[in-house]
């Protein structure tokens, strides 16, 4: 008897440091970055009179923005290329992005990227202009 019992004391010692070594290689395994433990947050922009509100948004890389259109007519958010041959190889590493178009009175949402382009406009109405600052 006292043999059994030495004996399912060592298996038990001896599947809880096998569980505890899978345990510790799992967990070393996963990424660690703050990024894997922040929350992401939707931003809204509201688009009206022609005009992007906010002008300037910060964000996160994993949060998300929506565009929501209370104007009269359609419009769209659309990333910015190049506006001098200077910036082409900076943009040429860059995520170009665009929104579908925007019906009055509609919304579209877009995930913030860590490679997107930042400046933004609308491609109906090119004097409306505005910019994603990344924290």
């Amino acid at each position: 008897m006292i043999a059994n019992i030495w004996s399912a004391k060592v298996c038990r010692a001896v599947l809880g440091a096998w569980m505890l070594t899978l345990l510790v290689a799992c967990t070393l395994t996963l990424p660690v970055t703050s990024s894997a433990f922040a929350e992401s947050t939707n931003h809204l922009i509201e688009i009206k009179g022609f005009v992007y509100d906010p002008v300037t948004l910060n964000v996160n890389a994993g949060d998300s923005i929506t565009w929501v259109n209370n104007d009269f007519v359609s419009h769209t958010a659309t990333a910015v290329l190049a506006s001098s041959q200077n910036e082409v190889s900076e943009v040429s590493n860059l995520q170009y992005w665009t929104t579908e178009e925007i019906l009055p009175g509609g919304k579209e949402t877009m995930l913030v990227e860590q490679s997107m382009i930042l400046e933004y406009f609308c491609k109906y109405h090119p004097s409306m202009k505005a910019s994603i600052a990344r924290n």
